[in-house]
């Protein structure tokens, strides 16, 4: 490889020599900085628990106005659709704290926040209304 080639690479990429072929790996740390926030809330694991909280919170106040604030009889869908997008977001948000909390905590900690303050939103009416 030429000069600017090996430049190129070992700034954007991990060379790994097994043997004759190089496998290119994409580094942890892009570029050599810390990832923005902008850029921090393009991954999955950034923004599917948001959407999630959001759903769930949707569901509930959907479940508000075509059925009242009166407690029910049994759990309906709307419960058990709630339930699931909430605890399906623990290991989605822990997967995201313990891969980007150790590279760039400062893009990830309003991340984590936003997660957070989402899921609590989903949270409160529940809690509100004692359901």
């Amino acid at each position: 490889m030429t000069d600017s080639l090996v430049h190129l690479y070992r700034r954007n990429f991990t060379l790994r020599f097994v043997g004759r072929p190089v496998w290119i790996v994409r580094p942890l740390v892009y570029a050599g900085d810390a990832m923005n926030l902008r850029t921090m809330m393009k991954r999955p694991s950034a923004f599917v628990p948001v959407v999630m909280s959001m759903a769930a919170l949707t569901i509930v106040l959907a479940h508000l106005i075509s059925s009242g604030a009166a407690r029910q009889a049994d759990e309906g869908t709307a419960a058990h659709l709630w339930q699931l997008l909430m605890a399906a977001q623990v290991p989605i948000v822990a997967f995201f704290a313990i891969r980007w909390l150790p590279q760039s905590p400062q893009s990830a900690l309003p991340v984590l926040a936003l997660q957070a303050i989402a899921a609590l939103a989903a949270l409160a009416p529940v809690y509100l209304l004692n359901w």
